[in-house]
Order: C-alpha cells, then sequence, then structure tokens
C-alpha cells in the first residue's frame, strides 16, 4: 500500500523522501501536482505503477536527476496526494510567517507577506479542487 505524507511517499515500509510542488505544467495552463523525489534511487515498480515517472538522467553527460512525477487533477489518487500538498504549502507559509516575524526591513516583511499570499491562494485553490 502506498501512503503519502508532506514530505515524501511510503510503499511496503520504505520511505521515498520528496518535495511536492503545485503548479502549471511548463507549456500549459493545466495545474498539476508534480512529486520530486530528493534522491537518486529509483522509485519502486509498485509506485511507478500507479504514475508516470520520469527521469531524464544522462551519464554519458554527466547529468542526474532524481524521479518525478505528476498527479493530474484527473488522477484516481489526485484527492490522496492533494492533502498532502497543502500540508506542504502550510509549511512553506509557516516559514514565512517566521522569516516575516525575524525581518529587518521593510522589503523583507513584504517579500514574505507576498509569499504567504500565494500560499493560502494555492490552499484555497486546491481546497476547491477537492470539494468538486
Amino acid at each position: 500500500m502506498i501512503q503519502f505524507s508532506y514530505s515524501g511517499i511510503k510503499q511496503d515500509g520504505v520511505f521515498f523522501k520528496g518535495i511536492w510542488y503545485w503548479g502549471n505544467i511548463t507549456s500549459s495552463d493545466k495545474k498539476v501536482i508534480t512529486f520530486y523525489a530528493t534522491g537518486y534511487a529509483p522509485l519502486p515498480e509498485k509506485i511507478r505503477s500507479f504514475f508516470s515517472v520520469e527521469n531524464e538522467t544522462d551519464a554519458k553527460t554527466d547529468y542526474f536527476e532524481g524521479d518525478k512525477f505528476r498527479v493530474e487533477q484527473s488522477h484516481p489518487l489526485f484527492k490522496r496526494v492533494a492533502p498532502e500538498m497543502i500540508k506542504t504549502i502550510q509549511h512553506q507559509y509557516a516559514s514565512f510567517d517566521r522569516s516575516r516575524k525575524a525581518a529587518h526591513s521593510g522589503t523583507e516583511i513584504k517579500r514574505c507577506f507576498d509569499h504567504m499570499e500565494a500560499c493560502e491562494k494555492k490552499i484555497d485553490e486546491l481546497k476547491k479542487i477537492m470539494e468538486a
């Protein structure tokens, strides 16, 4: 069974650390959740069976990257992944709030408020999709 958390994925008791990102696919207005594995070890076949995992590592050119996959809103597991994406954004919000409280200039404070506002919009957007 796959378990999702705001900091990764757990499969059969093994945790795979990663980063969740909510945003547009590069050349589209379509918003998706993307998971970026933080290590270079490939995700196991069981996880790969649920998602279209990408990895553009090219050992010949000495370019390495971790696995990543996208979860579109139409994906059957989207509603299980979205709450973890919301938790990730809430952690980002809290980090910007701590930075705002420690800020020493108006510019720093405004930057933090702008990021916090963006986090709020993302959370609202995901919650509306979850309710639909």
